[in-house]
């Protein structure tokens, strides 16, 4: 059987159908789930023979800030015991359409992968479609794959670069929260963290970017219509960086800037979780 390549960074559900039994194929199932909850639990509905990727377990242990990048040996441990091998094809996909799966692929573009992409519409768009899924999975360990890491410089910035960006007229950062988030108006879920946003942030809600209704809501907007987006808050010539509430959607605006062949990005990984949590850091209302 011929070798598999990606057509783009978000596939379709027919492209998916058409190519679940491709062995290079590996499904993983990043629905963010209850933390600490059992995968097997979790995943209560499954495509195909995907694993259950939690972010909250592939992160690093030892900050106490949510889902921050783990380091390539944990990276590359973990995923060997999933299965990955170096010539896998990656889709991933979760319980909400495009949300967490838009994060793992991030993590798998700054671990040096390229062969991954993640499912447009994702598991409500192929139940939609009428194509199969497990209501009782049984999740087989794999054999252990040789997939390896490699760390990307810039896919993940820290505060420091944020706080450098923000004065920086080369570097717009965009905050992919809610409006009333961003403005202060609705309070941060979590305790102890403040309200607002970065002092000349712009916001862009991630829901911006997809379809709303008709038949194709929860999809991706079409290219044209998610550029028009960009393009009138920051031209393509400025370097962009990601912020929202603790680094996962984020990534849904890497995704779509990466189709939009934005080459300059970057996700702040402790996003709000941090900055509204240190003092030193300002904060502003609309």
């Amino acid at each position: 059987m011929s070798s598999l390549n990606l057509p783009s960074h978000a596939v379709s559900t027919h492209w998916l159908s058409s190519h679940i039994d491709h062995p290079q194929i590996v499904l993983f199932d990043a629905s963010l789930g209850v933390p600490g909850g059992d995968p097997i639990t979790e995943m209560a509905i499954q495509i195909g023979n995907a694993q259950y990727f939690d972010i909250n377990k592939v992160c690093d242990p030892d900050n106490p800030l949510p889902h921050m990048m783990p380091s390539a040996k944990q990276f590359t441990e973990q995923m060997q015991q999933m299965g990955l091998n170096q010539d896998s094809v990656i889709v991933v996909y979760d319980d909400k359409g495009i949300y967490c799966s838009a994060r793992v692929w991030w993590m798998f573009k700054s671990m040096g992968f390229e062969q991954v992409a993640v499912l447009d519409g994702g598991l409500p768009a192929w139940i939609k479609a009428g194509y199969e899924v497990d209501k009782d999975p049984e999740v087989a360990r794999p054999a252990r794959g040789n997939f390896i890491a490699a760390q990307m410089e810039g896919f993940f910035c820290d505060v420091n670069r944020v706080l450098t960006g923000l004065s920086d007229p080369r570097i717009n950062v965009l905050d992919a929260r809610s409006v009333k988030r961003f403005s202060g108006e609705e309070k941060d879920p979590r305790p102890g963290v403040r309200s607002g946003h970065m002092p000349g942030a712009i916001s862009l809600h991630y829901a911006m970017l997809f379809e709303d209704e008709g038949v194709n809501a929860g999809l991706l907007k079409p290219k044209e219509d998610m550029a028009l987006i960009f393009n009138r808050l920051s031209p393509h010539h400025r370097a962009l960086i990601f912020s929202c509430g603790s680094g996962v959607t984020a990534c849904i605006l890497a995704l779509v800037a990466t189709i939009l062949n934005y080459t300059e990005i970057s996700v702040y990984d402790g996003s709000w979780s941090e900055w509204g949590s240190v003092p030193e850091c300002p904060v502003v209302y609309t």
